[in-house]
């Protein structure tokens, strides 16, 4: 009776989240339509108007466009693959067979299995959609009289009305209505009407200076007017990012030394592992500090940093469990068979390996998060006005005793993404070791 129950549970959750997933995202994209309409016009546009051979076309590649690009390719891909869950879920589902003589339910497995994943999957849309998620634009200041350490849900309030539309860079007379369109879809994006203030009163002090009191901040503002929530976002998004990098160089340089250490044996083994060891007895702070006293503050400098400071206990796990699986029957057996080394490598070893690699990326993941807001903290990772978790807690110390949302967000942020993805690198590291 138990399993007779358990698959109309299980369709009911299921069907509840296919439908609430695909509610938030149509109240997303009706609420940013305008954006996301002018992505995809600038993402479409922007080829055709260079490979036409346009005047001056080259003016549209611009670095600031790249995340919204990014954001409509996300947009996309998250629309197909929410409508074909929709539809399996509600159309398909009766014709879905159970395997006869088992107790397999479907979709069972599939969401007990996957929840850890789930709080993964939300931070990385965070990030890719942060230009759409975000109320205002993260580095844009209001009049510090009037918006400096807002309360959360406090409205602030402007002195300048903004203009509600831009001038185009060039008269409409010397551009082609194409790329007119582009022009004005950028234009949307480089100056968004969000960017700091979407008026709802306005006014005239007694100076003849204009009054505008923009809509509530909902994480409150910090010691120089600028949106917490919008900068929270933009930090996830930086920090994940930045951290989702860092591990990716580091789990490639650990994964490579340790098969080159498990499979070679001998002196190679003694010798990569002598020089991991080394590596474990740098302090990655001091060697962070030294890099950034001869060689100044990056981004792509931290990454680096991180990825040479966290190999190490990637390439340890990986020699192991090479070193376990070379006495395997299997492997034994092949090379009696006469496979060669490469091929007992690629068909045997690294499908086996895979599994303690993506847990062990995913643990990485964590540690170099943290590793990151803590340099970001000391002011040696990423530096303002780029907003990270890191440094928005740093820069709340001093405000800390009268403004403490500006601190306490970030924080728990910061806490909620490394259980989040602690939760689902123990999930992984479960499977892996219940595989045989």
């Amino acid at each position: 009776m138990r399993e007779i129950v358990r698959q109309p549970n299980s369709m009911f959750v299921r069907g509840t989240g296919a439908v609430l997933s695909l509610f938030l995202f149509s109240l997303l994209s009706y609420w940013k339509w305008r954006i996301i309409l002018a992505s995809f016009e600038s993402l479409v546009l922007t080829p055709s108007t260079i490979f036409d051979g346009h005047a001056n076309s080259s003016r549209f590649l611009r670095t600031e466009l790249v995340e919204y690009w990014i954001a409509g390719l996300a947009w996309i891909t998250i629309f197909i693959v929410l409508t074909r869950n929709f539809i399996r879920v509600f159309f398909r589902n009766g014709r879905a067979k159970t395997p006869t003589g088992s107790n397999f339910h479907p979709g069972t497995s599939a969401v007990a299995g996957n929840k850890g994943l789930y709080p993964v999957l939300a931070i990385l849309l965070v990030a890719l959609l942060a230009p759409y998620l975000v109320p205002f634009d993260p580095a844009a200041q209001g009049d510090l009289r009037m918006t400096r350490l807002l309360k959360p849900l406090d409205k602030g309030v402007m002195t300048g009305l903004l203009p509600s539309t831009q001038e185009s860079s060039r008269s409409d007379s010397a551009m082609g209505s194409l790329e007119r369109m582009l022009d004005q879809a950028d234009n949307v994006l480089l100056w968004r009407q969000e960017r700091f203030t979407r008026w709802t009163e306005s006014a005239t002090m007694e100076g003849g200076e204009d009054l505008v009191q923009v809509k509530p901040f909902l994480l409150g503002t910090d010691d120089l007017g600028r949106d917490n929530f919008s900068r929270l976002i933009y930090g996830v998004r930086i920090s994940f990012l930045c951290g989702v990098t860092a591990m990716l160089c580091a789990v490639f340089v650990g994964s490579v030394i340790g098969f080159a250490a498990g499979i070679a044996g001998g002196w190679i083994d003694t010798v990569l592992m002598r020089m991991t060891d080394l590596f474990l007895s740098i302090p990655s702070i001091f060697l962070v500090i030294a890099l950034v006293a001869f060689f100044g503050n990056s981004i792509l400098l931290l990454i680096l940093v991180l990825a040479v400071t966290g190999w190490m206990s990637v390439a340890r796990i990986v020699r192991a469990e090479v070193l376990r699986l070379r006495e395997r029957e299997f492997v034994l057996a092949a090379r009696l068979l006469g496979r060669s080394s490469f091929r007992i490598v690629r068909d045997h070893m690294i499908p086996n390996v895979l599994p303690i690699i993506a847990a062990a990326s995913v643990m990485q993941l964590g540690n170099v998060i943290l590793a990151e807001a803590a340099l970001s903290f000391l002011g040696v990772g990423i530096q303002p006005p780029t907003p990270s978790l890191g440094n928005m807690i740093g820069e709340s110390f001093n405000y800390i005793d009268r403004a403490w949302w500006m601190g306490v967000f970030p924080g728990i942020a910061l806490s909620g993404i490394v259980v989040s993805v602690n939760l689902f690198a123990e999930q992984l590291q479960q499977k892996a070791h219940a595989t045989p």
